[in-house]
């Protein structure tokens, strides 16, 4: 991701600039490292920051920042800044959410539902669209057959198109981040599908159902055709881990491997928190302007405990929770300063101690050490 990022300076002043690693940035500018603008007004403070999945809008926001006057930037500060951030993600956007603690930037990112496109709605198809759902996709699903496309049959899909496979993609619009299986019923829709497919931005994952003497020959075929081999041979075919699958049910187990295996060998993005996931209720519920309440965030973890680093988690006067930072009586006692906390305005680390004695009293198999903030958030 890219970011823009407003810098509040010493002297009050604020200062527009475009990153790629925020907390490190806030470093650079007060080591003196940063721009001749700050070296002048430190210490300098990250007050706010903008996450983009390129370079380009990352940097036009940055020029927008700084077409503002003194005066536009403080009313932006000022917004709700969780009403922000689900803004962004209502336009499939990435956003983050920036807090200091203990003397360090820390930045949690929240990062769009990667989206998974199935082309082909058949036996194999239903429970990839379940399955993939369960683990966090955006699904789409595409078929020529009204009776395999359609909402009564993937109703986890969150779109369902009916077309032919070329118009299909072309409505669908891959792109670079999508992952991409072609699950069609025969060789001839899945050679339409990767000419479709190729002549575009290149899925970050594309694979292809198949034999391998079926995969092997629609391969020969294409590059006959004039499409390079190396992307060719880049294409997961035949798709999914080699588990030994039979069932449809088995194969979608192999295939939804495989996209997990592909998520986690994406380089992780410098600069955030560890858990980057979408919980809507909770930002819904810390968005709201009618009831004080608290957020959790954890900031840093050690040991093997249940919750990462950007677990997030909001809590009322009345105890009404939404989210988690690991369970247990240790997330009970955060829960209690938190609420105490509501109301005052104020913010603090609390340590949270998870240690194998008092996961094993809790039932629990793991344990470790969680730095949590606590912040109160009322309006």
């Amino acid at each position: 991701m890219h970011f823009a990022y407003l810098l509040r300076c010493a002297d009050g002043s604020c200062y527009a600039g475009y990153t790629t690693d925020p907390a490190r940035r806030e470093q650079a500018h007060n080591r003196g490292t940063g721009a001749k603008y700050t070296r002048t007004r430190r210490p300098v403070q990250l007050a706010r920051v903008w996450a983009y999945p390129d370079k380009p809008a990352a940097m036009g926001q940055e020029w927008r920042l700084k077409q503002l006057t003194h005066r536009q930037k403080e009313e932006l500060l000022q917004m709700n800044e969780f009403e922000t951030i689900l803004s962004a993600l209502d336009r499939r956007e990435p956003a983050c959410l920036l807090r200091h603690a203990q003397g360090k930037a820390y930045v949690r990112g929240f990062v769009p539902q990667p989206r998974l496109i199935l082309l082909g709605g058949g036996h194999v198809a239903q429970p990839v669209c379940a399955l993939g759902a369960q683990l966090g996709f955006d699904v789409c699903v595409a078929d020529d057959r009204p009776a395999f496309a359609n909402t009564e049959r993937f109703p986890q899909a969150a779109r369902v198109v009916c077309d032919s496979f070329e118009t299909a993609i072309r409505t669908l619009a891959p792109r670079q981040e999508d992952y991409v299986c072609v699950l069609t019923r025969g060789h001839r829709w899945d050679a339409q599908c990767l000419r479709a497919l190729l002549a575009g931005p290149i899925p970050t994952y594309l694979g292809m159902i198949g034999s391998h003497r079926r995969v092997a020959g629609l391969r020969d075929r294409l590059e006959a055709e004039g499409f390079d081999r190396q992307v060719l041979d880049s294409i997961h075919a035949p798709i999914g881990l080699d588990i030994g699958a039979v069932t449809p049910q088995e194969i979608a187990v192999s295939i939804c491997a495989q996209l997990i295996q592909h998520r986690h060998s994406l380089p992780r993005q410098e600069g955030l928190l560890l858990q980057t996931d979408i919980n809507r209720p909770v930002l819904e519920f810390l968005a709201r302007a009618d009831r004080p309440r608290a957020m959790l965030l954890v900031l840093e973890a050690t040991g093997s405990t249940p919750a990462k680093p950007g677990a997030l988690m909001a809590v009322d006067k009345l105890g009404t929770a939404l989210g988690t930072i690991g369970g247990g009586c240790s997330e009970a006692e955060a829960m209690t300063k938190a609420r105490r906390l509501i109301g005052t305005g104020g913010s603090q680390v609390i340590t949270v101690e998870m240690t194998a004695d008092a996961a094993a009293e809790e039932g629990m198999v793991c344990g470790g050490t969680l730095q949590v903030l606590i912040e109160d958030v009322s309006p």
